[in-house]
């Protein structure tokens, strides 16, 4: 099974999500010149998440998501700005739904909203679980595929 995770753009850099069983490391490269801007090393472990950018008072964060953790991370510079802890999947990403961040968990979906240095869980719903799709927000509502069915949920409390 090879790479699947995508870069993603956030603030002129190309942010390089590359967690494997060897060196892992999410990486930012300036778009303009090509110069590794910061990197950080990540657990070595497989992963398939495909990092999601969320604006914040006009800074991006870089939300990736691993298999003990999510962990938001300052575009400028990769410092960590805040972090959840869960059974975090490792296929499906994360979605962004106003001031809080609807993470694809392995057994659940968990609406956190970041305060501080941690996000606390606003709502969870094993009903809207995906397998690997990712959820998909539209007009209020989330989307997920789960066993092969299209199951609905709403963004703001996470009832089916």
């Amino acid at each position: 099974v090879g790479m699947a995770s995508s870069p993603v753009l956030a603030q002129g850099k190309l942010i390089v999500p590359m967690d494997t069983a060897g060196d892992s490391f999410l990486a930012a490269i300036d778009t303009k010149d090509g110069k590794n801007v910061w990197k950080i090393e990540r657990p070595k472990d497989i992963n398939w998440v495909t990092p999601t950018v969320r604006e914040v008072g006009g800074k991006a964060e870089v939300i990736f998501m691993g298999k003990a953790n999510t962990i938001a991370y300052s575009a400028t510079d990769g410092k960590q700005v805040w972090s959840f802890k869960g059974d975090a999947g490792t296929i499906a990403s994360p979605i962004i739904h106003g001031e809080e961040v609807i993470l694809p968990m392995r057994t659940e979906l968990v609406c956190v909203k970041p305060e501080g240095a941690e996000a606390k869980v606003s709502w969870k719903s094993n009903k809207l679980a995906p397998a690997y799709a990712s959820p998909l927000l539209y007009d209020g509502k989330i989307y997920t595929m789960k066993n092969g069915l299209l199951v609905c949920g709403d963004a703001q409390n996470g009832k089916e």
